[in-house]
């Protein structure tokens, strides 16, 4: 072995550790996502449930899922455990991009290609993810690899055939966008077999690979093809020819953790990269490297396997949405190394301006890397470990947990320690049945506690929050990443909290009672300072229907008498008139004072009532008796300091 190849392999070993630690960093600091969330629950069914899964419902070639089922069972459901596969798959991308690299072009270009590779943001974000995709890039990497090998020709090509035949395999048993890589390789090979770059035997092996491969590929497409033609996602937007190359060219080359605004300078560079590799590919400004084989196979192979897939899914795309750059990240490992290609040209030129480039991509890939794992705006996903880890502690007997969304997260944290249900139980959404389950949940349960997620093709109106807020009380609110969690007092419960009245107005509308807060707390003896922001709920019950459309009114007055501080405005901010109001509802209503700062410290008197605008006229009170008491309702008295 040479002492350049030992340098080489001395640096790619040491590459390869410092990939693995960049990518165990923080391997477990986000909550999983949905997706993982579904991994997660998937590993647990049985080998039938998840072969009848994927027949059905699940879009997704048999291998990562049956293989996570045994991962699980044999080393548990953890975050860290749910993640490795992944991570172990991508740390090999940076290793085959240079094992790649080099045979195509050159020691300089495997080097280039493995260090782009181990900063490359988007395969990164892959690699701490519990789902198929850095395997996805790593297996059709290596599936390229060894099919340039097998084309060429060389020895032991036994080893080479089984190698092409594994890895392609493990590809497409991963991701039914593989099958595109498999097309994009045959057509190299008939490009290959038309020019004459090889000989008869390698024909031959070739094709016995391919029939091969489609004896086994075949029965599972034919027994799972339904799931996969027939699934649509409903969040996938149709996009341009432009969007489609921006948003590729964008997390090909510093992921999806950075702002198009910010990448430019950076996209710009690495197209001019990527344009001289192809360049050079084609045998333009062609330097052949010590070490390189003739490049027209690999440079084949490598052109196809980019483009076939990328214009497949486009076009795909035109008849059904099909696009998220996740799916085609088989294609990234080989954009990385036509960009590296150009690196290694402008290095035999000037060397230093490689390096200033290399140093530039860096630098723009440590920044998208440090907003994937600091920035709130590109958080990995929403907080459901905190959120239900908070509410598990939280929790009373009787409490229930409300979910608006079927995201399998909040079920795997949970793990049955809370009891929840799903409302909208279904999309699209009943309204009536909806309304009518909140309903009898509010009634059996004294506490509901509310994740509430607006999702296009689910809650898109956030119905069951918007009930909640009517006939409940918002006890508490407490934000986390990309979540909330909001708690509710039930009728059975506030009406034994609140401070009673028992007053009617008008004689149709009668006042249950009330309850004062001062920054999310039930204000006790301490008072509200001034200045301060009083909020005053207003618990009221319909007793008879009512034709007109009433404004309420709270105020705050001083010990002489004077106004402080007042909120005048239909119920609801008017988002549910009186005129709309069913007899027997229990409607809890909210008013926030703002203390008039310069007014004196003391007692202050909190009355409240209703009137008909704009007239003004107020409506008359009467206690249980029937006594009239006036046109407002004293509701006792508040400290100001």
């Amino acid at each position: 072995m040479s002492v350049r190849k030992q340098q080489g392999l001395f640096a790619m070993f040491a590459l390869t550790l410092g990939v693995a630690a960049l990518y165990a960093f923080r391997l477990d600091a986000a909550s999983l996502r949905g997706d993982e969330g579904f991994t997660a629950l998937c590993a647990q069914w049985s080998l039938p449930a998840i072969v009848e899964g994927l027949r059905t419902i699940i879009p997704h070639p048999p291998l990562y899922h049956l293989f996570m089922r045994g991962w699980v069972a044999l080393l548990g459901g953890s975050d860290l455990v749910l993640r490795w596969p992944s991570l172990v798959a991508g740390v090999l991308v940076a290793p085959l991009c240079y094992a790649t690299g080099r045979h195509w072009a050159g020691e300089r270009t495997g080097l280039w290609a493995a260090a782009l590779a181990a900063l490359n943001p988007f395969l990164l974000w892959h690699a701490q993810d519990a789902r198929m995709y850095a395997i996805l890039a790593a297996t059709s990497l290596a599936s390229v690899g060894f099919a340039v090998r097998l084309l060429e020709d060389r020895p032991r090509a036994r080893g080479l055939w089984l190698g092409y035949v594994l890895t392609t395999l493990l590809a497409a048993a991963t991701h039914y966008y593989a099958l595109f890589l498999v097309l994009a390789e045959n057509l190299a090979f008939l490009l290959s077999w038309v020019r004459g770059w090889h000989g008869r035997r390698t024909t031959l092996r070739w094709l016995a690979a391919q029939a091969v491969m489609a004896l086994l590929i075949l029965p599972w497409l034919l027994f799972a093809g339904g799931a996969m033609l027939g699934h649509a996602k409903d969040w996938i937007p149709a996009v341009s020819l432009w969007e489609y190359a921006r948003r590729l060219a964008l997390a090909f080359s510093l992921g999806t953790t950075i702002e198009m605004r910010h990448a430019w300078p950076w996209l710009l560079i690495m197209g001019a990269l990527l344009l001289v590799g192809l360049a050079w590919s084609l045998g333009l400004g062609r330097r052949r490297e010590r070490g390189a084989a003739e490049p027209l196979i690999a440079s084949a192979m490598l052109w196809a396997a980019l483009w076939v897939p990328l214009g497949i899914t486009f076009i795909l795309s035109l008849w059904r949405p099909a696009f998220d750059e996740r799916y085609l990240i088989g294609c990234a490992p080989i954009y990385l190394l036509f960009v590296a290609r150009g690196l290694a040209w402008v290095g035999q030129r000037r060397r230093w301006a490689a390096w200033a480039l290399a140093a530039f991509i860096a630098l723009g890939s440590a920044y998208s890397i440090y907003q994937y794992h600091y920035a709130p705006q590109h958080a990995k996903s929403s907080d459901w470990r905190g959120l239900v880890e908070y509410v598990v502690a939280q929790a009373r007997p009787g409490d229930l947990l409300l979910i608006n969304y079927p995201d399998p997260t909040q079920e795997y944290y949970n793990g049955g320690r809370l009891d929840y249900a799903l409302l909208p139980a279904e999309y699209p959404v009943d309204v009536a049945d909806t309304l009518a389950e909140l309903a009898r949940l509010a009634e059996e349960h004294p506490r509901l506690w509310l994740v509430p997620v607006r999702a296009g093709n689910w809650d898109r109106d956030l119905l069951v929050q918007g009930w909640l807020d009517r006939y409940a009380d918002l006890e508490r609110v407490q934000s986390f990443q990309g979540l909330e969690a909001r708690l509710y007092h039930t009728a059975q419960r506030y009406t034994q909290t609140m401070r009673p009245v028992g007053l009617d107005l008008g004689g149709a509308i009668r006042l249950l009672g009330y309850d004062l807060r001062v920054e999310g707390e039930r204000l006790e003896g301490d008072g509200v300072a001034l200045g301060g922001q009083l909020v005053v709920t207003l618990y009221w019950e319909p007793l008879a229907e009512i034709g007109e459309d009433y404004t309420v009114f709270v105020q705050l007055l001083d010990p002489t008498g004077y106004l402080r501080g007042q909120q005048d405005s239909p119920p609801f901010g008017g988002a549910y008139l009186t005129s709309a109001w069913q007899v027997g509802e229990r409607l809890v209503d909210r008013y926030t004072i703002t203390v008039d700062p310069s007014g004196p410290a003391g007692t202050y008197q909190l009355v409240a009532g209703m009137y008909r605008w704009p007239s003004i006229e107020r409506l008359p009170v009467t206690d249980a008796a029937d006594k009239a008491l006036g046109d407002h309702m004293s509701l006792g008295q508040v400290r100001v300091k």
